[in-house]
Formats: structure tokens, C-alpha cells, sequence
């Protein structure tokens, strides 16, 4: 028993032994450099970077080449480059460069969704690890009742009710044992496909530590909801579609064509050049609608901004609770299986002492047990309520 007491995780006797393991800043990086899905999102920022490079260029120029039958026109061979002269090219940038800050953002709504995967796979692994192990001490534990039960038996210390007891604790204790087993099978699968590695590749975790992260701070935390990438995606998407209304009115605006003609290939062929204006007569109301169409959606993303401002600093409090809250909660639950253990160390002595009957030492080392349990359990959950405030903080997402 005493084995049970000091071999927990949590009080880091055993652990402490353990071979340096896969820390949480190694796992950051191989998602980031690794995930299919951030990568596919930096491709797509590549690709509106490449867009934004071109996008405020004229209009390519064209030629025609003809072959008559008859007498040739003057045009019949030409070379025509249309001139936008109404903003149309600056437009067109201004909306290419907003597209690309969109994909910007969206990279980074993407390394922050890795972040929140690999924290929840990552400490949830951790987690199931520790328990499995608490199991597997109780499992031991459970048999050593057992054989110690089996003497005193014999010498008719104790009922045949009793010793049936510490059978039933044994068969309990491998049950429990063996769905602990299967979660940690099931979580260490979940990161390792996070990972992008085999399935079963053993990981072995290190205690978690805070990794040099600062201090949490609410104004900082409530300050970066304005830079949230939800937040900015939707700003991003009003700016775009005010921009393209505009785009859209300057189809009314002339164009400036400049040309270079020639009746034909041969000798002797009519030739000059023309400098024209190209604009449309009218509107018969196609235009219109689009500009209007494009001046609602930008309304609309401006509400979709609010929306948006609105549940992030909600996420953000929520957060911030929760951390404090976890913080606190874990504090409380080291003291407790500090008594716990303490309680159940003193009980393994009281039953060899012969002062203690043998249900009695059961129930404290289970509570203790239940305590050390619930003390992983907060551990998990405050690691990843801590990374979630650094993150929702603006936080660099490199460890």
C-alpha cells in the first residue's frame, strides 16, 4: 500500500524517473509544420499574394489579324490596348491586398484551431496516461489485499465475507484498469494523427510545466478581441464589397483606347493609329443592382463584424473564468490529496496495527485514489484553459 501512497504521479515520485518526454512546444511546432489543413491555408495565402501582385495592372492589349476576301478595311489588322483611366486598377488592388490580409487571418484562425486540438489531444493524452497508471496501482494494490487477506484467512483473523470483499476490489480494480487502458489507447491514437504519425507510436509526456508563458492579463485578453481573426475577416469582407461597389460604378467611367491599324500584311497597305474614348450609353439597370448588391453586403458584414466582436469578447471572458477558476481548483485538490494521502498512509498502519479492519483501510485509499484522479483531471483542464487565454491573448503561436 504504502507502494499506492508514494508512487503517485502527481506527488512526482515515479514520474520524476521517467525519461524526458514529447513536450508541448515539440507538438506545436510539428502540427504547424506538418497539418495538411494550415498548410493548404498557406497555400491559399500564397495564391492571394499572387493575385495582389497583378491585380491593379491595365488591361492586356490585343491584336487581330484577319484574312479578307475583297477589299480590305483599314482595321482589318490591328493592335488595340485599352487604358482604364477611372481608378479601375487601384480598385482592383486595394481589393486583391484586402483578400490577401483575408488569407492572413484565416492562417491564423487555422494555427489557433491546430493549438486548441493539439492542447485538448495533448493533455488529454497526458490525462488518460496518468490515470491508466493510477489504475494500474490500484490493480496492484487490490492484489496485495488480496494475497494479505488470503493468509489471515488462514489464521481465521478475518471472515470469509471479508476476503470475498478484497476479491471483489481486485476484479473492480482490473475492470476499471482496462477501460483506463482503452481511453489512453484512444487518446494517444487522437495525437498521434494530430501528428501525423502511426497510430500506435508510443509518446511518453513530461509533467506539464507553464513553458515560460506570461502571466495571464485580462485588459490584454479583452484588448486583442478587436485582432480575433473572426473579427477581422468580417471588417476585411466590408471593406472588399464597398470596394467592389465602387468597382462597379466605374464601369460608367470612358476608357482611353489607343490603336494601331493596318488594311493588310503587304506593301502598300492603308495604316495609322486612332486614339479613342469607349463608354457605355446607358445603364438598363444590371449595373445599378450589382453596385446596390455590393453596398448591402458590405452593411451586412459590418453587423457580422459586431456579431462576431460580440461573441469573442464572450469567449474571451469565459476563458478567462474558467482559467482562474481552474487555477483555484487545482490548488485546492493538491491539498486534498496531500490529506488524502496522509489519511490513507495512516489507515495502511492502523490495519497492520491490527486497528483498522480491512474495509476501513479500503475506503481511504480509494478516496484517495478519487482525489488524486480528480487532481489529473484539473491539471489537464487548467493546462489547456492556460494555453487557450495565451492564445485568445494575440500570443505568439510559436513555442
Amino acid at each position: 500500500m504504502r507502494g499506492l501512497c508514494l508512487g503517485i504521479v502527481w506527488l512526482g515520485l515515479a514520474v520524476l524517473g521517467r525519461a524526458q518526454g514529447l513536450s508541448f512546444g515539440e507538438v506545436l511546432r510539428t502540427v504547424q509544420d506538418q497539418h495538411p489543413s494550415l498548410k493548404a491555408a498557406i497555400l491559399r495565402r500564397e495564391a492571394a499574394e499572387a493575385w495582389a501582385r497583378g491585380a491593379g495592372s491595365q488591361p492586356n492589349p490585343q491584336v487581330r489579324l484577319s484574312v479578307p476576301y475583297g477589299d480590305p478595311s483599314e482595321e482589318a489588322n490591328e493592335l488595340v490596348q485599352r487604358i482604364e483611366i477611372g481608378g479601375q486598377p487601384g480598385l482592383r488592388a486595394k481589393i486583391a491586398r484586402l483578400q490577401r490580409d483575408q488569407a492572413d487571418a484565416r492562417v491564423l484562425s487555422q494555427q489557433r484551431e491546430l493549438g486548441s486540438q493539439a492542447a485538448q489531444a495533448y493533455f488529454g493524452l497526458w490525462s488518460a496516461s496518468e490515470i491508466e497508471r493510477l489504475q494500474n496501482q490500484r490493480f496492484d494494490l487490490a492484489e496485495k489485499l488480496r494475497q494479505a487477506a488470503e493468509r489471515r484467512l488462514k489464521l481465521g483473523a478475518i471472515s470469509q465475507n471479508l476476503y470475498w470483499r478484497t476479491e471483489l476490489e481486485q476484479s473492480q480494480a482490473r475492470a476499471e484498469f482496462t477501460a483506463a487502458r482503452a481511453q489512453k489507447i484512444m487518446a494517444r491514437q487522437r495525437l498521434n494523427l494530430l501528428l501525423q504519425r502511426p497510430q500506435q507510436a508510443e509518446i511518453t509526456l513530461p509533467i506539464p510545466n507553464d513553458g515560460g508563458l506570461p502571466k495571464p492579463d485580462r485588459e490584454k485578453l479583452l484588448a486583442a478581441v478587436e485582432q480575433r481573426p473572426e473579427v477581422r475577416l468580417a471588417l476585411l469582407a466590408a471593406d472588399i464589397h464597398r470596394h467592389e461597389a465602387d468597382l462597379v460604378g466605374r464601369q460608367r467611367v470612358p476608357d482611353f483606347e489607343f490603336e494601331a491599324y493596318r488594311s493588310s500584311l503587304a506593301r502598300g497597305a492603308e495604316q495609322g493609329l486612332r486614339v479613342s474614348l469607349a463608354f457605355p450609353l446607358w445603364d438598363w439597370g444590371q449595373l445599378g443592382a450589382q453596385r446596390e448588391q455590393r453596398a448591402r453586403e458590405a452593411e451586412a458584414a459590418e453587423q457580422d463584424a459586431e456579431t462576431r466582436r460580440q461573441l469573442a469578447t464572450q469567449e474571451a471572458l469565459a476563458a478567462w473564468e474558467s482559467w482562474q477558476a481552474g487555477a483555484e481548483r487545482r490548488d485546492i485538490l493538491k491539498g486534498q490529496a496531500e490529506r488524502y494521502s496522509k489519511q490513507a498512509d495512516l489507515s495502511r498502519r492502523g490495519f497492520e496495527a491490527g486497528l483498522l479492519n480491512l474495509t476501513e483501510v479500503m475506503e481511504a485509499q480509494r478516496a484517495y485514489r478519487e482525489a488524486l484522479v480528480q487532481l489529473v483531471g484539473a491539471e489537464s483542464e487548467f493546462q489547456q484553459r492556460r494555453w487557450e487565454v495565451y492564445w485568445l491573448s494575440g500570443g505568439n503561436l510559436s513555442p
